[in-house]
């Protein structure tokens, strides 16, 4: 994307995909008064600064031919070091838990036009992702909301994700029941339940060659325009949860042979969303939108920020535009699934408060406090299930806090944790029944209960303080 302020030549199209793969824009994606100023993504001082590490003698992404090796492995070959563990270097992590507590919670990753509160300057550096160490929540997972049991829970949740992933690194969405063309978006949601839990295909651990042959795989499949889509008619949620992925382990590792697949999956995002009423459909630049895809992408584009990419402020302000169009209520905190509805389904209600928590709204907004009075009438329940509903259920009310959080989170967890298989071979899986069970299949609705049951710790809270039960509107 061409950044006028830069010595660039500026492109027609302003939205246009960029061969250079390049995400520029003048806004800077964290707090202006700390944030790591980052002109160009691909620069070996800026990756060395992001990583607290000497720059290393090795051009940038743009100058490297295909068949040349970056500082973590890029050969996709058998003797790969990313599919052989022991061969893989360490990305040393600069970041120390010095105090857990309040403190801690309070470091948020920053959003455009919020006032958010941060760290002191020499904790600051800790990271939205500090708590996905499993050592370091193990002694306040109570506190966090978690429990020893859905510890555990993960923990074989992720154990079945690793004995059923296909030898390629992907999972075959269809071998379990799910909709066949989508094992991207399956492979993309299962290396994001190793994100959360705590593992990368950099760092020594027990899932380490999983997540290794799922980037891989991911990598290769995402075309030189950024397309992720796979020529399916509901392709962009692919799109978006395979971007997410890509975005997630970047900013974990800042391991730069992602940044070229990562950047133009990026700019195949922001291209293909409508530029009249802000919204994404099924396929790219279509005339029509749905708040389920417009989730997807508003958290992908939200991740590579998160991960030091500086993303235009106009898809977001389209993105806002979009939940204007379908939010209903006295304070336009419903949101319809292509329209302003009465009674809309809830899962649309909570990904799109996740949604305006990512654009920046705060708890106290009265169109928050309107969306948590909605869902608080659909708190989760044994029968039926809604695994999709419950994962951008979670997200939402975790972040809005207060005693719809805490009710919510009473009676999601053990309804997660009881439901899991215990025995036979899906153990550690959850049975597809429910909303979306048709399309997403056994991968995905365990994918989605193990995120829901990552929520704890997958991001620190973005607003400190609770919302009061009073606060809610009737």
């Amino acid at each position: 994307l061409s950044n006028p302020t830069a010595n660039t030549t500026k492109l027609d199209d302003p939205l246009a995909f960029n061969p250079n793969n390049q995400i520029n824009d003048t806004r800077d994606p964290l707090n202006k008064s700390n944030a790591p100023k980052i002109k160009q993504v691909t620069d070996n001082a800026s990756l060395a600064k992001l990583n607290n590490l000497p720059p290393a003698p090795t051009p940038s992404l743009n100058e490297l031919p295909d068949n040349t090796t970056s500082p973590v492995n890029t050969d996709h070959s058998k003797n790969s070091a990313a599919k052989n563990p022991s061969k893989i270097p360490n990305v040393p992590n600069p970041s120390k838990l010095n105090d857990i507590g309040e403190t801690v919670t309070r470091l948020i990753p920053a959003l455009e036009g919020a006032d958010t509160p941060r760290l002191p300057d020499d904790n600051r550096k800790l990271g939205p992702y500090v708590l996905r160490d499993p050592k370091k929540r193990a002694k306040i997972i109570k506190r966090l909301g978690g429990t020893q049991k859905t510890e555990e829970a993960v923990k074989r949740a992720l154990d079945w994700l690793s004995r059923n992933q296909e030898k390629n690194g992907r999972w075959n969405i269809r071998k379990y029941g799910g909709q066949d063309g989508h094992d991207i978006a399956a492979t993309a949601l299962a290396t994001l339940c190793y994100f959360g839990w705590g593992a990368t295909h950099t760092k020594k651990g027990p899932y380490q060659k999983n997540v290794a042959d799922a980037i891989d795989w991911l990598i290769d499949h995402t075309k030189e325009n950024g397309d992720l889509t796979n020529n399916r008619h509901n392709g962009m949620y692919d799109q978006g949860m395979a971007t997410m992925a890509l975005a997630e382990a970047y900013g974990l590792t800042k391991d730069p042979r992602l940044l070229k697949p990562l950047t133009a999956a990026i700019n195949f995002i922001i291209k293909a969303q409508n530029k009249s009423h802000g919204g994404w459909r099924y396929r790219p630049n279509s005339r029509d939108g749905d708040t389920s895809i417009v989730g997807w992408q508003v958290m992908a584009l939200r991740s590579a920020r998160l991960a030091g990419l500086k993303v235009p402020q106009r898809s977001f302000d389209l993105a806002a535009k979009w939940l204007n169009r379908v939010g209903a209520g006295r304070n336009s905190g419903i949101y319809g699934y292509d329209k302003r509805e009465s009674r809309p389904r809830p899962a649309m209600v909570a990904e799109g408060m996740f949604c305006q928590q990512l654009l920046g709204l705060r708890p106290e907004n009265p169109r928050m406090l309107e969306s948590a009075k909605y869902l608080k009438a659909y708190l989760p329940r044994s029968n039926p299930q809604n695994l999709y509903y419950w994962y951008y259920g979670c997200l939402s009310l975790y972040q809005h806090k207060g005693p719809i959080w805490e009710q919510w989170n009473e009676r999601m967890r053990p309804i997660l944790v009881n439901s899991q298989i215990m025995n036979g071979r899906h153990a550690g899986s959850w049975n597809p029944k429910g909303g979306h069970a048709a399309t997403g299949g056994r991968v995905v609705v365990t994918a989605l209960a193990t995120l829901s049951l990552e929520v704890y710790y997958r991001y620190l809270p973005l607003y400190g303080g609770k919302v009061k039960e009073d606060q809610v509107t009737e």
